[in-house]
Protein backbone atom coordinates (compact mmCIF):
# COMPACT_ATOMS: atom_id res chain seq x y z
CA UNK A 1 0.00 0.00 0.00
CA UNK A 2 3.05 2.54 0.89
CA UNK A 3 4.39 1.53 -2.59
CA UNK A 4 1.11 2.67 -4.07
CA UNK A 5 0.92 5.97 -2.29
CA UNK A 6 4.14 6.70 -3.36
CA UNK A 7 3.50 6.30 -7.30
CA UNK A 8 0.05 8.07 -6.61
CA UNK A 9 1.81 11.12 -4.84
CA UNK A 10 5.16 11.26 -7.30
CA UNK A 11 4.45 9.37 -10.61
CA UNK A 12 2.75 12.44 -12.64
CA UNK A 13 1.81 9.47 -15.22
CA UNK A 14 -0.61 7.99 -12.81
CA UNK A 15 -3.94 9.07 -11.84
CA UNK A 16 -6.54 7.80 -9.42
CA UNK A 17 -10.42 8.56 -10.63
CA UNK A 18 -13.83 8.02 -7.85
CA UNK A 19 -16.43 7.39 -9.29
CA UNK A 20 -19.84 9.42 -7.90
CA UNK A 21 -23.09 8.61 -8.64
CA UNK A 22 -25.74 10.82 -6.67
CA UNK A 23 -22.89 12.49 -4.72
CA UNK A 24 -21.58 9.15 -3.61
CA UNK A 25 -18.89 7.14 -4.46
CA UNK A 26 -19.32 4.00 -6.23
CA UNK A 27 -16.26 2.92 -7.69
CA UNK A 28 -12.02 3.77 -8.99
CA UNK A 29 -10.64 3.69 -11.56
CA UNK A 30 -6.91 3.91 -11.63
CA UNK A 31 -4.84 4.96 -14.56
CA UNK A 32 -1.32 5.36 -16.33
CA UNK A 33 -1.27 8.39 -19.23
CA UNK A 34 1.87 7.25 -21.37
CA UNK A 35 2.65 8.89 -24.79
CA UNK A 36 0.90 6.24 -27.48
CA UNK A 37 -1.96 5.02 -24.82
CA UNK A 38 -4.00 5.12 -21.36
CA UNK A 39 -3.59 2.42 -19.30
CA UNK A 40 -6.29 1.35 -16.55
CA UNK A 41 -4.74 -0.39 -13.95
CA UNK A 42 -7.42 -1.04 -11.75
CA UNK A 43 -11.84 -0.74 -12.20
CA UNK A 44 -13.88 -1.74 -10.16
CA UNK A 45 -17.83 -0.59 -9.37
CA UNK A 46 -19.29 -1.31 -5.85
CA UNK A 47 -20.84 -4.64 -6.00
CA UNK A 48 -24.58 -3.11 -5.22
CA UNK A 49 -24.25 -0.82 -7.77
CA UNK A 50 -23.48 -2.84 -10.59
CA UNK A 51 -25.63 -3.64 -13.50
CA UNK A 52 -26.96 -0.21 -13.29
CA UNK A 53 -25.13 1.19 -15.83
CA UNK A 54 -22.30 2.79 -13.82
CA UNK A 55 -19.12 1.30 -14.76
CA UNK A 56 -20.35 1.29 -18.45
CA UNK A 57 -21.24 5.58 -18.52
CA UNK A 58 -17.53 5.54 -16.34
CA UNK A 59 -16.04 3.71 -19.59
CA UNK A 60 -17.58 5.58 -22.06
CA UNK A 61 -16.47 9.32 -20.80
CA UNK A 62 -12.89 7.34 -20.65
CA UNK A 63 -13.26 6.96 -24.01
CA UNK A 64 -14.54 10.21 -25.25
CA UNK A 65 -12.58 12.08 -23.18
CA UNK A 66 -9.00 10.35 -23.45
CA UNK A 67 -7.43 11.51 -27.27
CA UNK A 68 -5.56 7.90 -26.96
CA UNK A 69 -5.96 4.69 -27.42
CA UNK A 70 -7.04 2.79 -24.07
CA UNK A 71 -5.31 -0.49 -22.51
CA UNK A 72 -6.50 -2.36 -19.99
CA UNK A 73 -6.05 -6.57 -18.69
CA UNK A 74 -8.40 -9.34 -18.06
CA UNK A 75 -8.33 -12.63 -16.90
CA UNK A 76 -8.55 -15.35 -19.56
CA UNK A 77 -11.90 -16.06 -20.30
CA UNK A 78 -11.87 -19.84 -18.36
CA UNK A 79 -14.59 -18.82 -16.12
CA UNK A 80 -18.34 -17.46 -16.29
CA UNK A 81 -16.89 -14.28 -14.43
CA UNK A 82 -14.13 -13.46 -16.65
CA UNK A 83 -16.12 -14.14 -19.38
CA UNK A 84 -18.49 -11.23 -18.70
CA UNK A 85 -16.12 -9.28 -17.83
CA UNK A 86 -14.82 -9.89 -21.40
CA UNK A 87 -18.28 -9.42 -23.44
CA UNK A 88 -18.66 -6.40 -21.28
CA UNK A 89 -15.54 -4.50 -22.55
CA UNK A 90 -16.30 -5.69 -26.09
CA UNK A 91 -19.50 -3.66 -25.74
CA UNK A 92 -17.61 -0.83 -24.82
CA UNK A 93 -15.89 -1.53 -28.27
CA UNK A 94 -12.54 -2.92 -26.84
CA UNK A 95 -10.80 -5.72 -28.62
CA UNK A 96 -9.32 -9.02 -27.09
CA UNK A 97 -6.29 -9.22 -27.82
CA UNK A 98 -4.84 -12.90 -28.14
CA UNK A 99 -0.89 -12.76 -27.80
CA UNK A 100 0.02 -14.43 -24.50
CA UNK A 101 0.35 -12.28 -21.48
CA UNK A 102 1.48 -12.30 -18.14
CA UNK A 103 1.13 -9.94 -15.55
CA UNK A 104 3.97 -9.42 -13.58
CA UNK A 105 3.39 -9.79 -9.86
CA UNK A 106 2.78 -6.64 -7.58
CA UNK A 107 5.28 -8.68 -4.96
CA UNK A 108 8.26 -10.07 -4.82
CA UNK A 109 7.81 -13.82 -4.59
CA UNK A 110 4.60 -14.07 -6.48
CA UNK A 111 4.08 -15.78 -9.60
CA UNK A 112 3.20 -13.99 -13.04
CA UNK A 113 -0.49 -13.98 -13.63
CA UNK A 114 -1.64 -15.41 -17.55
CA UNK A 115 -3.79 -12.44 -18.78
CA UNK A 116 -4.85 -11.32 -22.11
CA UNK A 117 -5.19 -7.02 -23.03
CA UNK A 118 -7.86 -5.60 -24.35
CA UNK A 119 -8.06 -2.09 -26.52
CA UNK A 120 -10.07 0.61 -27.69
CA UNK A 121 -8.42 2.97 -29.92
CA UNK A 122 -6.14 3.05 -32.78
CA UNK A 123 -3.58 0.16 -31.47
CA UNK A 124 -3.03 -3.05 -33.19
CA UNK A 125 -2.21 -6.21 -31.69
CA UNK A 126 0.34 -7.18 -34.25
CA UNK A 127 2.63 -4.30 -34.28
CA UNK A 128 2.20 -2.62 -30.94
CA UNK A 129 1.81 -5.46 -28.55
CA UNK A 130 5.49 -5.67 -27.62
CA UNK A 131 5.62 -2.00 -27.31
CA UNK A 132 2.49 -1.88 -25.07
CA UNK A 133 3.65 -5.17 -22.95
CA UNK A 134 7.50 -3.17 -22.08
CA UNK A 135 6.01 0.06 -21.70
CA UNK A 136 3.31 -1.86 -18.89
CA UNK A 137 6.27 -4.07 -17.26
CA UNK A 138 8.83 -1.03 -17.44
CA UNK A 139 6.34 1.86 -16.51
CA UNK A 140 3.65 0.14 -14.24
CA UNK A 141 5.26 -2.90 -12.55
CA UNK A 142 9.05 -1.91 -12.62
CA UNK A 143 10.74 -5.08 -14.21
Amino acid sequence: MAHLRQISLHNKAFSAHIIISDIQPVGLLNSWDFDDFIYIEHFATDPSMRNKGIGQQALKLIIENMNLPIVLEVELPEDEISIRRIEFYKRQGFQLWLHEYKQPPYRKGHDYLPMRLMTVGNLSEKTDFEKVKNTLYNQVYFC
